[in-house]
């Protein structure tokens, strides 16, 4: 869709979505503000219902205080049902997040993981190689090598009297 331009359906389309997402967000809110805080609201939603059962004949048998307590209840259920609704989209968006950040870290730690079996290998390759050519090496070039192992980033370097020393019951600094 890059660089196309946007087709009238296409941008109805995607104000219903920004309309349902506003709505979803904000209609426990509304609902509260519109109904449940707001009295006189509340009081022309609970006469409306009440007049509702009053032609409806399943109601005839029921006088009008029982009416207004379902109305009531309607309400207060009516509530819930939208709180609950928020909270299930809430927590929903919350574990397609929390599986984005999961998947993410996964992510990472594979290619981490998959970094240090390959350092992991080339140290073996290169033990392996070192081992191979020990007995070509002179005493020197082989504690070199062990230093440029141990620290790849040290430029220090055993000379023939630092080897000299060792063979006659010196250390030798690594």
């Amino acid at each position: 869709m890059e660089n196309q331009l946007i087709t009238q359906a296409g941008l109805n389309q995607m104000s219903a979505v920004v309309n349902k997402v506003f709505l979803t967000e904000n209609i426990h809110t509304i609902y509260d503000e519109l109904i449940l805080n707001n009295a006189e609201n509340h009081q022309k939603i609970i006469k409306s219902l009440v007049g509702k059962m009053d032609k409806d004949k399943r109601f005839d048998t029921i006088d009008a205080h029982i009416k207004q307590k379902i109305a009531l209840t309607g309400l207060a259920c009516l509530s819930d049902v939208i709180k609950t609704y928020d909270l299930t989209r809430k927590k929903n968006f919350l574990q397609k997040q929390n599986k984005q950040v999961m998947d993410l870290f996964l992510k990472n730690y594979d290619q981490k993981l998959e970094n240090l079996k390959q350092e992991i290998k080339k140290n073996k390759d290169d033990f392996l190689a070192l081992k191979n050519n020990v007995d070509n090496m002179s005493l020197g070039q082989l504690a070199n090598q062990i230093n440029e192992f141990h620290n790849p980033n040290a430029t220090t370097e055993v000379t023939s009297q630092d080897v000299d020393d060792l063979l006659n019951g010196g250390t030798l600094e690594f």
